[in-house]
């Protein structure tokens, strides 16, 4: 879903949404307490209910219940698509999209709708940084879409907060970056191979900007 014209040539630059540009978790847990309990579980979900998911979807968090994955994350996934709030946006991420726009075309892949994700940058004022928008609406798993975007860019990182980035951008061949202000905690991001966890959009900057940087 390309959402602005790219500037050719330019390297790739892939990142994950919920949690890492959108501080989305409140909205999405309490997203998920209403639908899980519209479906009859008795059950409360906890603050964080993704904290050690793998993988990080609404379909995994389901299984974890016992509900219908597919019901579920239908259910989730319209919820978070009819309310009528929108996430706040990490503090200092759009300065860091602004800035590396000029340097890279910027990728958002996410198991989020890409009506959401385009609803959410429009918001905030993001949508002139970013490329292309890959959500759970397009085929195939987060791995996929990184191979596809391979086939014909110079794709430099997969940024996200999940284990499931991770594992996703090794088995696409692509380095793994994690931040450490996202769903998971750095230590889970390290165990499952990122090669750097950012503890701040500044310093997720100036990696990204390194990867980014002519080779000499």
């Amino acid at each position: 879903m390309p959402i602005t014209d790219p500037l050719p040539g330019l390297p790739v630059l892939a990142f994950d949404f919920d949690g890492v540009i959108a501080d989305s978790l409140g909205l999405c847990t309490a997203a998920c307490r209403t639908v899980a309990a519209d479906m009859g579980w008795p059950g409360t979900l906890p603050d964080n209910p993704f904290a050690e998911l793998e993988p990080v979807t609404f379909e995994a968090l389901a299984e974890t219940c016992g509900l219908d994955p597919h019901a579920f994350a239908a259910g989730v996934t319209d919820h978070v698509a009819t309310t009528d709030q929108c996430a706040p946006l990490v503090p200092g991420m759009d300065h860091l999209l602004g800035t590396l726009s000029t340097h890279a075309q910027i990728h958002i892949l996410s198991a989020s709708a890409s009506t959401v994700i385009r609803r959410f940058l429009d918001h905030h004022g993001l949508t002139p940084h970013v490329t292309e928008i890959h959500g759970r609406d397009h085929a195939g798993s987060k791995t996929e879409k990184l191979k596809i975007i391979l086939k014909s860019h110079d794709l430099r990182a997969m940024i996200g907060d999940a284990t499931s980035d991770m594992t996703a951008a090794i088995a696409a061949g692509v380095p793994p970056v994690g931040v450490a202000w996202g769903w998971q905690s750095e230590d889970r991001l390290t165990a499952h191979g990122a090669s750097i966890v950012a503890h701040s959009p500044e310093e997720l900057s100036d990696h990204l900007h390194r990867l980014l940087a002519p080779p000499r």
